[in-house]
């Protein structure tokens, strides 16, 4: 019979903290007598086996023949030979596979009561990607101003004040060896950038395709006719088990990544050194602008695909171009 006692290891701390366990097993005089527990822990700990110690992430909780405990990743297990490979098939097929397919159904379950939180996600991430892409599209030189930013984590916008004649007076009678020129000048903080992280992450990869898209696929998986591999039920077990804090993440993002968008920050922005017509347009733009764009770009890619998917004749094609001009 495998123990059937979990123990909670995130870390070498917890595997410290259980009774019994010992570091730096030899395991030619040390034989295995089962695997006690499976874990995947991030950041990485270090193999218990003497003449290893690689460090790993996904790994076994085991019983010596003596009664010790020690840990193993999961490939450095096999410095216990042929019966570490036996014991693995025999825990995974009787412990991890059911306990993973429940916690998956579960976690199917849990999807399905969650839809709407998750179609609110994917509503609000693809708006802000796409007003995002059309921001960029219009204003190049300031999107890279505003990468730049963003990796920098650089927020304050400056602005340079003139001195008067008196002020640098001052400056000079206190330490005369400073330059005239160089004092002429003096930068102040004019603002924060408001949702600069906007820039700084891949909205459409991050959460519509590895969250809101992966959980419509569960959603829809049938776990139990797929008879899936017990390792593709322990890849989505481990999604699930972050997804609570990933959803809650990506909220959080969507709503300060929100607040880029608005006419004071347009206006923040047009104050970077950038060529005049950006300048200018960014002064005048409306987020509203931004949505209709979008939509009027996504109805013209509507309109390409169409005309590309079907063989339409040279009247059916402007007449779905005339349409698609009166309503936008």
């Amino acid at each position: 019979m495998l123990s059937k006692k979990r123990y909670n290891i995130k870390s070498a701390a917890d595997l410290q903290k259980i009774k019994g366990y010992r570091y730096d097993i030899d395991p030619t005089r040390e034989p295995l007598k089962k695997i006690l527990q499976h874990y995947y822990v991030n950041p990485t700990i270090q193999c218990g086996l003497s003449g290893c110690h690689r460090w790993h992430n996904d790994g076994y909780l085991v019983e010596l023949e003596n009664g010790s405990f020690t840990n193993v990743g999961h490939i450095c297990g096999a410095g216990f030979g042929d019966k570490f490979e036996a014991e693995r098939i025999h825990y995974m097929d009787t412990i991890i596979r059911p306990q993973a397919l429940q916690a998956v159904r579960d976690g199917k379950i849990k999807l399905e009561s969650m839809q709407t939180q998750i179609n609110i996600l994917s509503d609000a991430a693809n708006r802000i990607s796409s007003r995002k892409s059309e921001f960029r599209r219009r204003f190049p030189e300031a999107s890279k101003n505003l990468d730049r930013r963003a990796v920098n984590g650089d927020s304050m916008v400056m602005d340079s004040i003139e001195r008067t004649r008196d002020q640098i007076e001052d400056i000079l009678a206190t330490n005369p060896h400073q330059s005239r020129d160089s004092l002429r000048f003096r930068e102040i903080e004019k603002d924060r950038i408001a949702g600069l992280q906007l820039f700084s992450f891949n909205i459409r990869e991050s959460i519509s395709q590895e969250l809101v898209s992966k959980a419509q696929e569960l959603i829809t998986l049938d776990v139990d006719a797929q008879k899936l591999k017990t390792e593709v039920l322990l890849q989505w077990e481990s999604w699930l088990n972050l997804f609570d804090e990933r959803v809650e993440e990506a909220m959080s993002f969507v709503n300060k990544a929100e607040e880029f968008f608005n006419e004071g920050n347009y206006q923040l922005v047009a104050s970077f050194p950038l060529p005049p017509k950006e300048s200018f347009m960014l002064n005048q733009i409306k987020t509203a602008s931004l949505d209709e764009s979008m939509s009027t770009h996504e109805r013209k890619n509507e309109i390409d695909t169409a005309i590309k998917n079907k063989k339409l004749n040279r009247a059916q094609r402007r007449k779905l171009q005339f349409t698609s001009l009166k309503t936008s």
